[in-house]
């Protein structure tokens, strides 16, 4: 390993600089901002080149960098032997600080000595945290297994916070992230977060709740590049990514724009990205993506940085001269794309905190919602025409807006609901996985008892309400792909059409939420259309050979058909994502827009309720579900344009109490 001026002599004592102070405990230290993860440089011999650390940081710090992973995957990361990954840690805990850049150090690797002996390194280096994921040699049997694994390590370094590296698709490991933490935060008290590269939102969603849940004050870092627009509405303010080693300015403003909620801004930043990633990936290959990393932050610092360390691959000359090429041709077409806007600091300002609660919902002056007042119209139609855009301009924009006149139309009126009104807008609401025969009975006896609208209830549920409530006014509503949205959109169109089968009239169906975070709009459109179709007897679900005759009969009675609600799951979803979804359900053919499972992080909100009202006007219908839990609450919805609420305290509410818990 080569550094230029010690090759020979004693080794110069390192300074101690703040932050580094040795003994000193930084467990409960704060992480925030943009962390490259580093790669390694080499000569043409395949050893360290030390001496290229400085100039690489300093670039870092130009850029916006707020910190380095260092030995990661990018970086080679267990391809390194303990003595090469203790003398390259230590040159950037050297390095780093002069520049302002933090130093997490990845320990992982395959014998457990070796990682406490990293850990113990890095912390006399001065590193100011400690990260490995999982052995995957020999694989861990179970969470337990790891966690045991783990704890040694995380102890070997009492002073340092300690990350859980997540990769599943790299160790094939495929615990998920949230029960790795639940069963780390038992063993490791030095646990302060994890590096989550994953596109498992849901799995980072439970981590996210179990945080809330025990208050757990843990920095969760976004670790995939195309994840970064949707980590930061969950509450993520740490990101680290294979493209901040060289167009971090990009992730700088994109972050910087997702956390002041402007959407627009923050999405052409993550298309940036995205060129980015498709302009090395496709031309080098997962393999060989370090390489192309350092090949262009080579042409950046004017060096040479050496080969891949067996077994990833370099590129060939061929492919090098191809990827320079599109390298110099992106920077050319996309000019000021390595601004630096400063870097990253102080605290988000995302309104919505990790595991954060709705709004109250009582006690509100309505009058100041924007949808009611006619202040978001400009913005909606601003999203009709990026969502035809995105689907291709089939609808056209102006087809569009002929669905959706009211966005040409003043402010909306506050609509007059009494408690003689409530019975008929509540969806009697039981979907917990315990419920039994006897739970169900009791059910549909209150909502014959009170009159209400409707049951909701899962699938394999529906012949019992729909047997109990015959000759009543009472409807049976069945969930569909329930709570997760996650499950194929023939297995959804199979359910809800096996559901009206067994005696349903309405399907609450849950979104692709996945889909639509990552801006694959067709493929939520089609996940609808196959539930509405299936309901209504299209062809969706009917043999090519089907009669004619029949299909003309069957579209006839579409008015009969059964209703179709989309569950958007809203506290998952940016202001412009409910919009979208709101005009995609519109085109779609559903009955309904409905906010929340009631299984996720939150429930309806006023805010929430009020955006899809102005979205959809009388396009469909708004539900507000999850959290609705007395009668103050329901009246608010309702008077904002909610035409059914969905809760399991129905009974409460037309009681005038106010329920303890529930859906």
């Amino acid at each position: 390993m080569k550094r230029s001026g010690d090759a020979t002599g004693p080794r110069r004592k390192r300074r101690a600089t703040a932050g580094h102070v040795s003994g000193a405990s930084m467990v409960n230290r704060s992480f925030r901002g943009i962390f490259a993860p580093t790669v390694t440089p080499l000569d043409h011999n395949g050893d360290i080149v030390l001496s290229a650390i400085e100039p690489y940081a300093k670039l870092l710090a130009d850029d916006g960098c707020n910190g380095v992973f260092v030995l990661g995957t990018a970086g080679g990361s267990m391809h390194y032997s303990v003595e090469e990954r203790k003398a390259l840690t230590k040159e950037w805990c050297r390095v780093g600080p002069k520049y302002g850049l933090e130093v997490i150090a990845h320990i992982g690797a395959q014998s457990q000595e070796d990682c406490k002996e990293l850990a113990r390194e890095a912390a006399a280096d001065g590193a100011v945290g400690i990260s490995a994921m999982t052995p995957c040699f020999f694989r861990p049997s179970s969470v337990d297994t790891l966690a045991d694994f783990i704890a040694p390590i995380a102890a070997a370094a009492p002073n340092l916070p300690f990350l859980y590296y997540h990769f599943p698709d790299i160790t094939a490991v495929t615990f998920p992230f949230a029960a790795v933490m639940k069963a780390l935060h038992k063993r490791v008290p030095t646990l302060r977060g994890g590096k989550f590269t994953s596109t498992n939102i849901w799995d980072l969603g439970d981590t996210l709740d179990y945080m809330r849940k025990v208050g757990a004050k843990w920095h969760i870092f976004n670790g995939f590049d195309g994840m970064t627009t949707s980590a930061v509405p969950l509450g993520i303010h740490c990101h680290i990514g294979i493209g901040c080693n060289v167009v971090a300015p990009v992730w700088n403003r994109m972050v910087r724009a997702a956390e002041a909620g402007d959407a627009e801004a923050a999405e052409r930043e993550q298309v940036l990205g995205r060129e980015w990633f498709r302009l090395f990936a496709e031309i080098s290959g997962l393999w060989s993506m370090g390489a192309a990393t350092k090949l262009i932050l080579g042409w950046r610092l004017g060096m040479n940085l050496g080969p891949a360390r067996s077994p990833q691959t370099s590129l060939s000359p061929e492919h090098e001269a191809k990827l320079k090429k599109a390298w110099d041709e992106w920077l050319r077409a996309n000019p000021g794309l390595l601004s630096n806007p400063g870097k990253i600091t102080g605290p988000s300002p995302m309104k919505v905190a990790i595991g954060g609660a709705p709004a109250p919902a009582a006690h509100r002056d309505l009058s100041t919602l924007p949808g009611l007042r006619g202040e978001l119209h400009e913005k909606i139609r601003a999203r009709v025409r990026e969502v035809s855009k995105k689907l291709g301009g089939e609808p056209t924009y102006e087809e569009l807006m002929s669905a959706l006149p009211h966005l040409h139309k003043g402010p909306r009126m506050l609509a007059h609901v009494g408690p003689a009104d409530f019975p008929d807008l509540i969806d009697h609401t039981l979907l917990k996985a315990d419920a039994t025969t006897k739970d169900i009975t009791k059910l549909c006896e209150e909502a014959k008892m009170h009159d209400f609208r409707a049951v909701c209830v899962n699938a394999g549920r529906v012949a019992e309400c729909a047997q109990q409530l015959d000759g009543t006014g009472t409807l049976v509503a069945a969930v569909v792909g329930f709570p997760l949205g996650a499950t194929n959109s023939t297995t959804k169109r199979i359910e809800a059409v096996s559901a009206v089968e067994a005696g349903a009239q309405e399907i609450d169906m849950v979104i692709n939420v996945g889909a639509l975070l990552q801006g694959d709009y067709q493929t939520v459109l089609t996940d609808i259309e196959a539930v509405v179709d299936g309901v209504r007897g299209r062809a969706a679900i009917m043999p090519d050979d089907e009669d004619e005759e029949e299909e003309e009969e069957e579209e006839e009675d579409e008015e009969d058909a059964p209703i179709v609600k989309v569950i958007l799951e809203t506290c998952l979803l940016s202001d412009e994502q409910i919009i979208d979804a709101c005009i995609i359900s519109v085109i779609a053919g559903a009955h309904f827009v409905k906010t929340s499972t009631g299984f996720s992080k939150s429930g309806a909100t006023l805010e929430v309720v009020d955006l899809m009202k102005t979205v959809v006007g009388d396009a469909c219908s708004v539900k507000a579900s999850g959290g609705v839990r007395d009668a103050a609450a329901l009246k608010n919805f309702a008077a904002i344009g909610a035409e059914r609420i969905g809760t399991s305290s129905g009974v409460a509410i037309v009681s005038g109490h106010q329920a303890g818990g529930g859906y």
